[in-house]
């Protein structure tokens, strides 16, 4: 809300085992980055990915506007208000970031620092204390098939109309603070609540939240400390698609978060494709050279922004029931599972194709012996439509069972490695007492030897057989199983 910035709209189609984020671009008049045209296709990709539940807004200021003719956002009436506070004359024309400007002009006349936050904090409850939620924020909440909010902007607009949306089933609500991690609830995986999270800090009158550039720089440098970084959530936005709304950045940091949240060299060719979109975007030459050549994934759609997108979605979407459920299915194309499996319990089979059979007798013998055993019965390779379900079922389930094989040892580039690398990772968060991997050998695989995560190594294999797996390898599944309380996940 505070950072000088872009406004735009962002879908980032992608597959679930890319590490990226999100791309961050503006349009660029010289005609840097490829334009796209906002035609049935692109609707009907970002419709089919909403109605997944495999879509994760990311909300920036430029969503919080009441009226259009003039615009009236929180930013700009944040900025009123401090200007008459801090007596700075009116500003010229209508600054991107307002409130930036504002607070870079009370410092550069000798403001403190320290209190920018408590001024900023009062403006904005007294702003919002006669204001209604935005129409967009409201029509955002009734999209249920939104789950996760990630929001750039401290206030509590998106809480507030997630509550108006169901009073009956309030939302948690969680911020990051370089000094003070906070997480994705433990029972959010397999639950039903919504979660509005404050990526960039809460309102507070203490400096808890970003105002300026070098507060927002200082919280992306603690999201790269492993001993401070949300790992849950960033995870989970790894694994689905994000549609950023509003969102600003400058051209320097829009590189920087882009590196860090992709983990990897942005010219690494990424899976998918990004649609940009947004009203007034001013030319960013520097920013649109280094993407057509780093990030050539990159479209921009320069007539839709965030307002009629959050509209045509919620005329489609508006009031359906959340389907957390909805997978595919061989056979059918779709199935509809009774009710998400419980999280923390069941058990994730993973396989390689050639290892079907197999793979089908023991999810049989143990749900025989009343095991939840969730396995991808399609049989699809990489690259189809529902790896963020692939990737949310590692991410919940409570036992990561890998069957091990001459198969797999014959593939050292296949899709059931991007399963295995999720569950290793997943593994590192458990506390090594507590059974998560337990692999199991097909024939006669040595795990000192076997082509597998280092982590696989350390933990102790069932041996099966290709003919049958054996009753008393079953039962001792079953019992690693039966040990662990519900509570207990990864």
């Amino acid at each position: 809300m505070w950072a000088p910035i872009f406004p735009a709209f962002i879908l980032c189609l992608r597959r679930a085992t890319t590490v990226a984020i999100a791309r961050v671009v503006p349009f660029c008049m010289n005609g840097a980055i490829p334009e796209v045209a906002v035609d049935s296709t692109f609707w009907d990709q970002l419709s089919y990915h909403v109605g997944e539940a495999c879509v994760i807004p990311i909300i920036g200021p430029e969503v919080l506007v009441w009226d259009d003719n003039p615009r009236v956002t929180l930013d700009t009436l944040v900025a009123a208000e401090l200007r008459a506070w801090w007596k700075l004359p009116e500003a010229d024309g209508h600054p991107a970031s307002a409130t930036h400007e504002a607070v870079c002009e009370h410092l550069a006349r000798g403001g403190v620092p320290a209190d920018i936050y408590t001024d900023l904090r009062s403006a904005t409850l007294r702003i919002l204390e006669s204001r209604p939620v935005p129409e967009t924020l409201r029509r955002l909440a009734d999209i249920r098939r939104f789950r996760i909010f990630v929001t750039t902007t401290p206030d509590d607009l998106m809480e507030r109309a997630l509550r108006e949306a169901d009073p009956t089933s309030p939302p948690s609500v969680l911020a990051y603070q370089p000094r003070k991690k906070q997480d994705l609830p433990k029972d959010f995986f397999g639950g039903s609540r919504r979660v509005v999270y404050h990526l960039l800090g809460r309102l507070s009158p203490a400096p808890e939240y970003a105002v300026t550039d070098e507060d927002v720089l200082e919280f992306v440098s603690a999201l790269q400390d492993p001993t401070r970084r949300p790992g849950d959530l960033l995870d989970e936005l790894k694994c689905q698609h994000l549609l950023l709304l509003g969102c600003r950045f400058p051209d320097w940091l829009a590189r920087f978060i882009l590196r860090i949240v992709k983990g990897q060299r942005l010219s690494v060719a990424a899976d998918g494709l990004e649609f940009v979109a947004g009203e007034g975007m001013r030319a960013d030459k520097g920013l649109g050279h280094f993407l057509r050549h780093f990030s050539k994934h990159t479209r921009v759609l320069r007539t839709c922004g965030p307002t009629e997108v959050i509209e045509r979605l919620h005329r489609q979407w508006a009031g359906t029931p959340a389907a957390w459920e909805k997978e595919p299915d061989a056979g059918s194309g779709t199935r509809l599972v009774a009710s998400e499996p419980q999280a923390g319990r069941y058990v994730f089979l993973s396989y390689a194709s050639d290892d079907r059979e197999a793979a089908l007798a023991l999810f049989d013998g143990l749900t025989r012996l009343g095991v939840e055993v969730w396995m991808d019965r399609t049989g699809l390779a990489g690259g189809e439509e529902w790896d963020a379900t692939i990737c949310r079922r590692i991410r919940g389930c409570g036992y990561f069972v890998p069957l091990v094989s001459r198969h797999t040892e014959s593939r050292p580039k296949a899709y059931f490695r991007r399963e295995w690398n999720e569950a290793a990772e997943s593994a590192r968060s458990v506390d090594p007492s507590v059974p998560f991997l337990l692999p199991i050998s097909l024939d006669d695989i040595d795990p000192q030897r076997a082509l597998v995560p280092d982590i696989f190594r350390k933990v102790q294999w069932f041996k099966g057989s290709r003919t049958g797996f054996a009753p008393g390898l079953l039962e001792a599944v079953r019992a690693v199983v039966s040990a662990r309380p519900p509570e207990t996940q990864p």
